[in-house]
């Protein structure tokens, strides 16, 4: 891994920050892990009242190293190198890999009515998430320059070797509350139960490793309380019950495998 790249890439990180701290008003952001009050910034526009913008994230960065990995030859066309009974040149050999890669990720939320410090819902919300040079690996990994004086914008490849958008907007999704429910549409993340079958990929409660993806839908929903709805139509009692009615549509996007495309 060269300096140049390194610092070229730095340059970059820098220059990103940056922007979002203007756009955000000095917006720190925090690890995910720290209590709930320090993730989030809250800022509150003069003249809207009731209006509310947050934003909560975190920013990684993870060192892998990796000992006797097999690793492959490739021939002079640039596939896999065949072996013979003389010549032992496709996986006969053994490596270390070492690689840094970084993710910046932002949760921001727009809402309107009602008090979460309370535990009201909002009247409508409008919720985002966004990663800003996801998965990235530090480094010239595309081979663009060999010397500094011909180095160009620093290469943005991800884990899977493919290269990757620098600001992706992986999810964007509108929360209506209606007198009888809730309402959400658009692209967002999904989970499920113990997160085999579907998983979000949000957070850091992964057992192995970090979640690179996550189950994405572009997804209709209605959500009720038939119970509470009889009860405030029967006896005046507006408490919530805990069954909930959902009725929704569903296309997916992107999987917790990451067999599908990232959106």
């Amino acid at each position: 891994m060269r300096v140049q790249a390194i610092q070229a890439l730095g340059s970059k990180v820098v220059g990103l920050a940056l922007a979002a701290v203007a756009a955000a008003v000095a917006l720190p952001v925090y690890a995910a892990d720290l209590p709930e009050a320090a993730t989030a910034v809250t800022v509150t526009p003069a003249g809207l009242a009731g209006l509310q913008f947050e934003v909560h994230g975190y920013y990684r960065t993870r060192y892998v190293s990796m000992d006797n990995v097999p690793v492959g030859r490739l021939d002079n066309s640039g596939t896999l190198a065949a072996s013979d009974e003389n010549t032992h040149t496709s996986r006969d050999d053994a490596s270390s890999a070492h690689y840094l890669h970084s993710r910046l990720r932002l949760d921001p939320s727009l809402r309107w009515g009602g008090n979460p410090a309370k535990g009201e819902a909002a009247k409508v919300g409008l919720y985002g998430q966004l990663d800003l040079m996801d998965t990235v690996v530090w480094g010239d990994n595309a081979r663009q320059a060999d010397v500094p004086l011909f180095a160009g914008n620093p290469s943005e490849t991800g884990l899977d070797g493919n290269e990757r958008a620098s600001l992706l907007l992986r999810r964007l999704w509108l929360e209506v509350a209606l007198p009888i429910g809730q309402l959400r549409v658009g692209r967002q993340g999904s989970q499920g139960g113990l997160g085999i079958l579907f998983n979000d990929g949000n957070g850091f409660r992964n057992d192995f490793g970090d979640a690179t993806g996550g189950t994405t839908f572009d997804r209709v929903l209605f959500a009720t309380r038939p119970l509470t709805i009889y009860n405030a139509i029967k006896n005046g009692d507006k408490r919530e019950t805990p069954l909930i009615f959902v009725l929704g549509h569903d296309w997916l996007v992107e999987d917790p495998l990451g067999f599908g495309k990232n959106p």
